[in-house]
């Protein structure tokens, strides 16, 4: 079985590329997905930049802009990228694009990374996180498959939880930072917020360095450090995000996650087991007062399953029926 992974690059997917950043699931693709055998990634230059030498020791190829660009106008990659050939599957995680190709015999199967996208009508195979995603499709025998987005899990440990809410993300109105800041100001909570702010996201009008701190964008060490000893981590969506690693990992350290309700977290989230579902600041007051009542362990083991190991076997089973059917 011979996968190709193409990574388009798009502007408005740039999280989502192969650039193992803090903020978006590319730091598990780069990751893991190497333990494929003949799993060969074409993508620009930089987005290898930040890959350990042992990451980078699976089959990586550089293209440049304008090979994407002639990709995305219909030319066929075999011209575009002459090493491609013999190959059985192509991915790339724009489902609303269609890779011309001379080899008939080729299964493409994009993914998506979002919620409600739009599907290419040649596309007959799509991979999506979990089985709660909504599409939008012109052709209705697409195929779907599904397979579990993980992290490696710690093994269990308990930390010591200190009086702060922690976020880590990209803070724009989807995650509603600008809230949890505002809701730790008016009740004298510490908050700690981390990651990158999109431009005109006006969370620093409510940071105050007294009882909310922005961190800019922190190691990963110190991400970690300062999941572990949260007693809570936000992550208030306002739109339905098929799948969220911060969530993973938070839980994976023993951390309790008080979110919205949209179909991934509540699939995962169990009111007052290992979070809590807020819809107003009331119910984030009562989050930050039943914190500590939540078992470190019933958080731990709510994600056991959504570990890098089961995330390459299920992918792996993917693409072993798309090549069978």
């Amino acid at each position: 079985m011979r996968i190709i992974y193409l990574d388009l690059s798009l502007q408005i997917l740039e999280d989502h590329s192969l650039k193992p950043k803090r903020y978006g699931g590319g730091s598990a693709f780069s990751r893991y997905f190497k333990q494929f055998s003949n799993f060969i990634i074409f993508a620009k230059k930089g987005c290898f930049d930040n890959l350990s030498e042992e990451d980078n020791k699976f089959n990586c190829k550089t293209i440049v802009q304008e090979q994407i660009d002639k990709l995305l106008n219909n030319a066929p990659i075999e011209e575009i990228i002459p090493e491609v050939k013999d190959y059985d599957i192509l991915c790339h995680c724009t489902p609303n694009v269609y890779i011309n190709t001379n080899n008939l015999k080729i299964r493409q199967a994009p993914w998506s990374v979002g919620f409600q996208e739009t599907i290419h009508e040649k596309h007959t195979h799509l991979l999506l996180y979990n089985n709660f995603q909504e599409i939008k499709r012109k052709n209705s025998d697409v195929k779907i498959y599904t397979f579990i987005l993980g992290k490696q899990i710690p093994e269990f440990k308990e930390y010591k939880k200190e009086n702060y809410i922690f976020q880590c993300s990209r803070h724009c109105d989807e995650f509603s930072s600008c809230q949890v800041a505002k809701f730790c100001l008016d009740n004298k909570i510490t908050g700690m917020f981390a990651g990158p702010i999109i431009p005109g996201y006006p969370l620093l009008d409510f940071i105050d360095n007294k009882y909310t701190y922005y961190l800019g964008e922190i190691s990963e060490e110190q991400k970690i450090n300062l999941t572990k000893h949260a007693r809570l981590y936000t992550l208030l969506l306002n739109w339905p995000a098929p799948m969220n690693l911060s969530c993973l990992e938070s839980l994976s350290y023993g951390t309790p996650v008080v979110t919205t309700w949209c179909p991934f977290t509540n699939s995962i989230i169990k009111d007052k087991i290992n979070g809590f579902f807020s819809f107003n600041d009331n119910d984030l007051l009562n989050a930050w007062n039943k914190a500590p009542e939540i078992s470190q362990f019933d958080c731990w083991r709510s994600v056991l399953k959504y570990n890098h190991y089961n995330m390459i076997d299920s992918l792996y089973n993917c693409f072993d029926q798309i090549l069978n059917d």
